[in-house]
């Protein structure tokens, strides 16, 4: 029940215009990069090269930098009173708080999500496996077959994968927001 919530708040936090297909991309991108929704962290990331900045959220963002942005971004929104917070504490990013927000500020923060709504989901997976110079080439991203397998699931439930409206959109339309 838990996931289930967070990965509806978190597609309340894609950008407008989210489709069936957008949103079967990010969770099935979400599912394979956890392990199926199991971690939060890259198993043995602790001896990778990039340790301590290794694999954390539910796409497994790794590197200062994106260590950096995601706090700054989570700063931004007024989710942490200090943007360094995650390059100052690495292990903090692990937090299953952190887990949906991290997959919806790597697709943001790397464009990622005008593949996804367009259905590509190879270009989805290289530009998170990969990177998004790997967009458009033959590279294979790990655990590719499983990628198609789970974007054919999810975007086989097709409209219900959007968020459903909150109390004040039922009101008022799709896009409101309360003030509150």
């Amino acid at each position: 029940d838990e996931r289930a919530a967070g990965a509806d708040d978190a597609r309340r936090q894609a950008p407008p215009g989210l489709t069936p297909a957008g949103a079967a991309a990010f969770l099935a991108t979400a599912a394979v990069e956890s392990a199926w929704f199991r971690t939060t962290e890259e198993y043995s990331g602790a001896k990778a090269r990039y340790a301590p900045f290794y694999g954390r959220t539910f796409v497994q963002l790794t590197w200062e930098s994106n260590y950096a942005g995601f706090g700054a971004w989570c700063h931004a929104k007024g989710l942490v009173p200090d943007p360094k917070v995650f390059v100052r504490t690495p292990a903090a990013l692990g937090d299953f708080r952190w887990a949906w927000l991290g997959a919806i500020y790597y697709f943001e923060s790397h464009g990622i999500w005008r593949w996804a709504n367009a259905g590509d989901i190879r270009a989805v997976s290289q530009a998170v496996n990969g990177g998004n110079g790997r967009v458009g080439t033959t590279f294979v991203p790990n655990g590719w077959a499983e990628r198609q397998a789970m974007y054919r699931v999810f975007l086989g439930v097709g409209a219900a994968l959007l968020p459903a409206p909150t109390p004040t959109e039922e009101r008022h339309g799709p896009g409101t927001r309360s003030s509150a």
